[in-house]
């Protein structure tokens, strides 16, 4: 029998390669080099959207970041969300390395599986409070809250079904408010 030797990369593996190529979205998953294409317009929309709800009802001490902006939470991890609220004490100069408060991920084809599986493990583990994943294909939207050491799913809802929280920021929206009319 025959092990296969995985490759386990670090940030230092991470800025070299993405000094050839800047153009795509560079994250790092548990020591997994993981390149993405530019998002879709669809994506895009829904991040516009979405941006413009959440900003204004963040408090003071908080900051709304849209990706690209590296969250570095190990020498094998940094990721990229969508959308994220990370109070303004946590942000230096050089970058931020602790867990958002809410982390979000707008879900496509090639990232259905990282966001929904990878991404929602590696955020739990590092103690987000707050995960949510919006899916513009089947216009749902999933609101994930840290209970203990682990995720439970405290909302899912489709289409113009409202969606109220209350952490950590206060709102009422529907996935049909973030699409594109």
């Amino acid at each position: 029998m025959t092990v296969e030797q995985v490759d386990i990369y670090t940030v230092a593996d991470l800025e070299r390669e993405r000094g050839r190529d800047d153009r795509l979205r560079w994250e790092l998953l548990d020591g997994e080099l993981v390149v993405t294409p530019s998002p879709r317009p669809i994506h895009q929309s829904v991040l516009g959207r979405l941006h413009l709800l959440v900003a204004p009802a963040v408090d003071d001490e908080l900051e709304v970041y849209l990706a690209p902006l590296d969250v570095q939470l190990s020498e094998r991890t940094v990721l990229q969300p969508d959308l994220l609220i990370i109070p303004r004490s946590d942000v230096t100069e050089e970058g931020i390395f602790t867990a958002p408060i809410l982390a979000v991920e707008i879900l496509s084809p090639s990232t259905r599986h990282r966001d929904l599986v990878t991404k929602l493990g590696i955020l739990q583990r590092a103690g987000c409070p707050h995960y949510w994943v919006l899916d513009p294909a089947d216009e749902s939207v999933r609101i994930f809250e840290l209970a203990g050491d682990a995720y439970r799913l405290v909302t899912h809802a489709r289409g113009a079904e409202d969606v109220t929280v209350r952490s950590p920021v206060e709102m009422t929206f529907s996935m049909r408010d973030l699409l594109p009319r």
